[in-house]
Formats: C-alpha cells, sequence, structure tokens
C-alpha cells in the first residue's frame, strides 16, 4: 500500500478490541474505551480530540462485549461522522486488527491509528496536515 503524501488524514482507525484485563472487574461489562470517564465513554474523549484535528471517519475495531458498542453508536455515527465496525471474532492484536480493515482503507489516504483507552490532549498542526514532514513535502511512501 502507498500513501500520496500532501493529503490531509481524515479517516482513524481506533482500536477497541482489546480484553481490559487490568480493569477487571469493571471490563466484565463494558470494554474499556466505553468505560465513563468524566461522566462519558473513554472513547468519546478520543474521537472528539481526532475531530478537532480533521477527522470525520471512524473505524473501531471490536472483540470483547461487541453488542455493546451499538449501544453507545445505535445510527453507526457520531457528531456527523459515520463509524464502522470491525468485529474480531477471534483477537488479532493490534497489527492483526490493521490488516484486517484492509479492504475500508484507501491507498491514496493516510489512516491515523489511536487506541481507544486512553485520555490525551493533542493541538491540530496549523496547517491541519497531520504527519511527518516528508507527507507535507509531497513525496510517496509504502507501508
Amino acid at each position: 500500500m502507498h500513501i500520496t503524501a500532501g493529503l490531509r488524514i481524515s479517516r482513524a482507525f481506533i482500536l477497541g478490541a482489546g480484553l481490559g484485563t487490568r480493569l477487571r472487574p469493571l471490563t466484565g461489562i463494558l470494554p474499556k474505551p466505553l468505560i465513563p470517564f468524566f461522566h462519558e465513554p473513554l472513547i468519546l474523549h478520543s474521537m472528539r480530540r481526532c475531530y478537532d484535528c480533521g477527522i470525520r471517519e471512524f473505524i473501531i475495531n471490536t472483540h470483547h462485549l461487541a453488542a455493546a458498542w451499538d449501544k453507545v453508536f445505535p445510527e453507526h455515527s457520531w457528531n456527523g461522522c459515520p463509524v464502522h465496525f470491525s468485529h474480531e471474532p477471534v483477537l488479532l492484536d493490534s497489527g492483526g486488527g490493521v490488516k484486517k480493515i484492509e479492504p475500508l482503507a484507501s491507498a491514496e489516504e493516510p489512516l491515523l491509528v489511536v487506541n481507544g483507552d486512553m485520555a490525551a490532549t493533542f493541538d491540530p498542526p496549523p496547517s491541519r496536515d497531520v504527519g511527518p514532514p516528508h507527507f507535507r513535502r509531497q513525496e510517496e511512501r509504502g507501508i
């Protein structure tokens, strides 16, 4: 797969399939990214920051307690943005999750990969271009 540099990133793949074993017993009833954090699911904090940086489409992998995701995103959208789910009947780990969504990814557009169980702050770059400098120099890179 090649990425044509200079493109803005508008899609994010959020890792949400983990078992969340360190947060048991909370993760016995919800996947870790759906655990409330400041009165809303933890994943919404990451999605909001992504949205602030120009992300307008989300793909989330699921495994543990997958039905819980439909309760949070019943319309498979958030803030006017589509939310796609990639269910993993057998847990694939991070690299396997990315490989599984390859048909949903585009060779022409970079994809931001974000952990679904973090609360972080990051500022969008002034140019709204996200990524390393070689993306902004219009170079082509393969991954």
